[in-house]
């Protein structure tokens, strides 16, 4: 009942239909709605609901501020609830841009503060792991800068060093002379080692002194001084010298082993000494002190210094044999002079003597000897030959040989006997040997036509005579003693005949008393043999037989004495004329 042909309507097609079924009814501001009535699958009826449009729409409008309402609520609610959210997660970011900022401009102990356990946290507490690694590996590399920066400060100073040294080397390898060079050893030790005072101390290789050499520094002028002779070596040169030990003394007053060091000129209280080693022998040492701003040695100015005095001891001791071999081969050309001098005075041919041969040779042992052979012209049928030899090698006893030749030359223009001449040779040597010195001389006259010697013996090696029809040997020993020993001594004189085939054969003690490989004499016996064995050959023959003698028996031995040899040989043949 009271429902309109509309609503009628609504709800037949509802029921017909079987679904809800709406309808606007805009006379009446309403709003109704049916649904169907469905049991067991059979529509029984139908409900219908209407709705006032006013009150719809309030409770629209109700529903549209309520929603409203929550909207804005939700808006606000979201901003703050973004604000936080985005505050928590950009104030770590601006903390690791801000620590970022920091590191740059060098802070690298910056920390950032942990604010959760989240991401964030975790970020952060890696960017502090990050700046504490940072730091120390900085730290780290600050120090291996600093050692660096040290050690090519050291490295430049050794480079320094050692291109002084390098200098130093090319200085004094091109210097010669001793004096000079120790000059310029101390000038650069002074620049090297930045010290003001320098000195070289050297032994005498014959004396064993010591010689301040070269120093500089010891006046308040820091003149150069040189060759003060030490009175006694100290402990210092002592340590040095005799232990061979560096020394270095950071302070004199404190170090109680050299007292002596403890010297009010000394303006600092360190120095160092090193030993001047060449070939494990020590040949003086190099010091220094005073080293500039007053500062202290340490080892590395020892090890610098010990580099030093290695350089220098090379160059000291080739300066030393430089003027060595300058001195030897002055005196070498001198010898040669000497030697040609003293060759020349010698016999430069044989008498020529028809029915004797004559034959002579000297074989100095060194550059001149102190053997000594001559033939003198007497008189057309006289000729004097003379042998003899000076005690020692050398100059000095070649100049007595050269006196000896001359006094002879000028004595048998007026004494013809031997003994005579021997007594005034005699004489002369007594004021002019040196002590110790002697000298053994044999003189004969030959006289040609009686084929007679005449003779004098002054202490030489017996000459020998070998006869051409036995083995035989005579011995011309008539006269007295050596020359130049006593003042008055008593001379003999001998006469001897020779006849056809005899052999005179005179010599000096380098010929039997040569000595071989195996440290063997050769001997008076074996000599005799040896000439019995040659002696039917001509005088020169005989000479060279002899000394190819004695080169065969020394072999690679040394010469030790001076070889002297004089053959004179009698022919069987003008000894047949004559008679």
């Amino acid at each position: 009942d009271g429902v309109n042909k509309v609503s009628h309507d609504l709800i037949v097609n509802s029921m017909k239909t079987s679904s809800t079924q709406r309808n606007f009814i805009s006379d009446g501001g309403h709003f109704e709605v049916a649904v169907p009535l469905v049991i067991s699958k059979t529509v029984k009826g139908s409900l219908i609901v209407r709705y006032s449009l006013d009150k719809v729409h309030k409770e629209i409008m109700n529903s549209y501020i309520h929603s409203v309402l929550i909207c804005v609520i939700a808006i606000i609610i979201g901003w703050i609830i973004s604000v936080f959210m985005s505050r928590k997660i950009t104030t770590p970011i601006f903390d690791l841009a801000r620590g970022a900022n920091e590191i740059l401009n060098g802070n690298y102990d910056y920390k950032i503060s942990k604010i959760s356990d989240d991401e964030t946290g975790i970020i952060s507490t890696a960017f502090n792991s990050v700046t504490s690694s940072l730091t120390l590996k900085i730290k780290q590399l600050s120090e291996y800068s600093e050692n660096l920066a040290r050690t090519n400060a050291e490295l430049d100073k050794k480079i320094s060093e050692m291109k002084s040294l390098q200098d130093l080397g090319k200085i004094i390898s091109s210097i010669f002379n001793l004096e000079e060079l120790l000059r310029a050893i101390i000038q650069n030790a002074t620049i090297v080692m930045k010290s003001r005072r320098c000195s070289i101390i050297l032994v005498n290789d014959k004396t064993g002194d010591l010689y301040i050499k070269v120093a500089k520094g010891m006046d308040e002028a820091g003149d150069f001084t040189e060759n003060i002779k030490l009175k006694t070596g100290g402990l210092i040169t002592d340590y040095c010298i005799k232990q061979k030990q560096s020394l270095l003394v950071t302070d004199v007053e404190t170090d109680d082993r050299f007292p002596e060091a403890k010297d009010a000129r000394y303006k600092t209280k360190s120095f160092i000494a090193v030993p001047l080693v060449i070939n494990d022998r020590v040949i003086g040492m190099i010091s220094i002190t005073e080293k500039y701003n007053s500062d202290i040695y340490n080892g590395s100015d020892l090890q610098l210094l010990q580099i030093f005095a290695n350089q220098a001891v090379i160059a000291i001791e080739n300066a030393r044999l430089y003027e060595r071999l300058v001195v030897r081969e002055k005196l070498e050309r001198e010898l040669e002079i000497a030697h040609n001098i003293q060759m020349s005075m010698m016999p430069q041919k044989y008498p020529d003597i028809k029915g004797i041969s004559i034959a002579g040779i000297a074989i100095p042992a060194k550059e001149v000897g102190g053997d000594y052979y001559d033939f003198l012209p007497v008189s057309e049928a006289k000729v004097g030959i003379t042998i003899g030899d000076v005690s020692g090698k050398g100059v000095p006893a070649a100049l007595m040989m050269v006196m000896i030749h001359s006094i002879l030359r000028a004595k048998v223009m007026s004494e013809h006997n031997p003994k005579d001449i021997v007594l005034e040779l005699n004489k002369f040597m007594l004021n002019e040997l040196e002590p110790r010195m002697f000298i053994t001389l044999f003189y004969m006259i030959l006289d040609v036509d009686n084929k007679t010697l005449k003779y004098t013996n002054a202490g030489h090696n017996y000459p020998m005579v070998f006869h051409a029809d036995n083995l035989e040997v005579d011995s011309l020993k008539d006269g007295g003693l050596l020359l130049g020993v006593f003042e008055a001594p008593l001379y003999d004189e001998g006469e001897y005949q020779l006849n056809p085939g005899d052999v005179v054969v005179m010599y000096t003690d380098g010929i039997v008393e040569a000595m071989n490989e195996k440290d063997e004499m050769y001997g008076y016996e074996q000599f005799c043999e040896f000439v019995h064995g040659i002696k039917n050959k001509k005088a020169d023959e005989i000479k060279e037989d002899i000394l190819e003698e004695m080169r065969r028996f020394m072999g690679e031995a040394p010469q030790y004495d001076d070889l002297t040899l004089i053959v004179v040989k009698v022919e069987k043949e003008a000894a047949a004329e004559t008679t």
